[in-house]
């Protein structure tokens, strides 16, 4: 008999490193867009640096509701964490700044924290499923209080 796996938020929130490759999807038209980017995990907290120009940032404007996929690996077993909630773009200055501090290439796309081009985003879930690598053919789905 396969055992049952106790998995809490708190468990899922130690997968996230401080820097990982995610597959973002906004809606455009109606139509789901995804592409990879950078998210950021600090504090508890998820949040993607882009610049204001591009075309997910007026994708969100129009949109707020996203879907994140986060690929997990465990020896030869895939698996996933997938996210669902509301991007918020986030122009308020002490917390880009503590921000920009704690993006690792901030410096690199950048000059401060109040560059018009930098656009800080904050993931804010309400759901998450997670597969976990490994012989657990069950997804676990949580809400995000």
């Amino acid at each position: 008999m396969a055992k049952k796996l106790k998995i809490t938020l708190k468990h899922i929130w130690k997968k996230f490193k401080k820097t990982q490759v995610i597959y973002l999807a906004t809606i455009d038209a109606g139509k789901p867009r995804v592409r990879p980017v950078i998210m950021i995990h600090h504090d508890r907290k998820l949040w993607v640096s882009t610049y204001t120009s591009d075309v997910k940032v007026r994708q969100i404007i129009k949109n707020p509701n996203v879907e994140f996929c986060l690929h997990l690996k465990f020896k030869k077993y895939n698996g996933y964490i997938r996210g669902f909630g509301k991007a918020l773009i986030i122009k308020t200055r002490p917390v880009r700044v503590k921000m920009a501090r704690a993006i690792p290439f901030f410096k690199a796309y950048w000059k401060k924290p109040d560059d018009s081009s930098f656009c800080l985003i904050q993931l804010k879930l309400r759901n998450i499923e997670y597969l976990p690598p490994g012989n657990h053919p069950k997804v676990i789905k949580l809400r995000v209080p």
